[in-house]
């Protein structure tokens, strides 16, 4: 397992860095309100990327090893293509409606988009394949190819938020043609109607749940045009691209974990899959306390004086990426097992629910400070929802509590080192308390691996 951390890590690591490169470039090049522009860009990807595919890279993890692995791998990427193909003129009709984007920005948006589902389907058949340099390759493609697009629009061209848009779409063809080299797409995949319904049976209720998430998540960067200063909204959306380098340590101990724990579960050995879980909440926050911690003090030596307040929003983000990470090792892997995805929905569809409503009626009044409690009450209640249902309904014990106590640790030291920074604490103190509390946790979680 330690070697399959490193590898997932070091594929995943290596393309944030040109992640990291590239926002660099865009925060030294734009202004934090032009920088708000590409911050929407990147939001409607996303969106797309949840809804356009049916979640149907869900469905190639789940039959790739109990059916014919090519031809999952090829059904799966017919099906995403002839949805994509489906839903355009609706997207397009719905984009007619909006000023967010104009009709040419969405068009390069929406290829980008399908471009990107297509390479999920990609990464998944390297990941079950077990071929390391193939996922390593195909994960670091979609990052540098960006990296230099952005490169050269940004500092040759000298274009402005349009150079997100040109080289997300240089990223975008380059990854298509990979992917249909990968995948072999055929219609006459989608002639196997048996498989075909199968497959969607089993993705389409992930897009609810996913849209959700990406509501709870990211819907508050359209709330906050018009009532939010472009400054501060592009100073936030950098933070939030910051904050996304916690994903590299989300994503590969979700990758590692998951099988693990399904098979611990299957083995009926439900006590060492809580320790489990426990073991990953806990090295996931001393990640989550370490770039809170330190990475703001290195970004104000490469950022402009603009972006020098950026250090509260990436704690509020943390936070709410530690508490999705949490529930994405623990709560959803149960979900899963015990097929109770369903359940699973209604729950993040009635948190989405709730974001959309403060979103609404807070940041119009409040301004940064509503901002902040939309995002923070929305992701508290649904931990708290989740592991309710895990004891109630899954009647999976003794893990929620110990969960939550983690979760307030985690609060708590956070809340800490950001206001002996904003009192002016020496800077001495402040990295002796920071790096004693790392040094404390990393301590406590090697020691719970003799248990897990």
């Amino acid at each position: 397992m330690n070697r399959n951390i490193l590898f997932y890590g070091g594929a995943t690591g290596v393309a944030q860095i040109f992640s990291f490169l590239a926002l660099f470039a865009y925060t030294a090049m734009l202004k934090p309100e032009m920088y708000a522009l590409v911050a929407i860009f990147e939001t409607v990807i996303l969106l797309l990327q949840s809804c356009i595919s049916g979640a149907i890279d869900r469905s190639s993890q789940r039959f790739y090893l109990e059916l014919e692995p090519d031809k999952v791998i090829s059904t799966s990427a017919s099906i995403a293509i002839a949805g994509a193909l489906l839903l355009f003129p609706l997207t397009i009709a719905g984009t007619m409606l909006s000023s967010q984007v104009t009709l040419f920005e969405f068009v390069i948006i929406y290829v980008t988009a399908v471009s990107y589902v297509l390479h999920t389907i990609v990464i998944v058949k390297y990941q079950f394949a077990q071929r390391p340099m193939d996922y390593f390759l195909a994960t670091v493609a979609k990052s540098l190819s960006f990296l230099i697009g952005s490169i050269f629009f940004l500092y040759v061209l000298k274009m402005q938020a349009q150079s997100f848009l040109y080289a997300s779409l240089t990223s975008a063809l380059i990854l298509l043609v990979i992917s249909i080299c990968v995948t072999k797409p055929k219609l006459s995949a989608l002639g196997d109607k048996a498989l075909v319904k199968e497959m969607l049976s089993y993705s389409l209720p992930f897009v609810p749940t996913l849209l959700a998430s990406w509501f709870i998540t990211w819907s508050v960067r359209f709330f906050m045009v018009g009532h939010i200063q472009a400054q501060d909204i592009g100073v936030f959306s950098a933070a939030q691209k910051v904050a996304m380098v916690f994903f590299i340590f989300t994503q590969t101990v979700t990758l590692v974990a998951t099988p693990a724990l399904f098979r611990l579960l299957k083995d009926g050995k439900e006590e060492q899959a809580k320790n489990n879980m426990l073991l990953s909440i806990k090295a996931l926050m001393i990640v989550a306390l370490g770039i809170t911690f330190f990475l703001p003090d290195i970004l104000r030596l490469v950022m402009s004086d603009e972006y020098q307040n950026i250090q509260g929003y990436i704690t509020i983000l943390m936070y709410v990426n530690f508490i999705a990470a949490i529930l994405g090792v623990s709560s959803s892997i149960l979900f899963s097992y015990y097929k109770k995805t369903a359940l699973q929905m209604k729950v993040f569809l009635f948190i989405a629910l709730v974001s959309i409503t403060l979103n609404s009626t807070l940041i119009p009044i409040f301004k940064m400070h509503g901002l902040v409690f939309s995002l923070l009450i929305p992701i508290t209640l649904l931990i708290f929802l989740h592991f309710y249902i895990v004891k109630t309904q899954l009647s999976f014990s003794g893990l929620g509590s110990k969960v939550m106590a983690i979760a307030a640790i985690f609060s708590i030291l956070l809340l800490v080192s950001y206001y002996l920074k904003e009192l002016g604490t020496g800077k001495s103190f402040v990295l002796l308390y920071e790096f004693g509390i790392i040094l404390t946790l990393g301590f406590w979680t090697y020691k719970s691996r003799k248990v897990a």
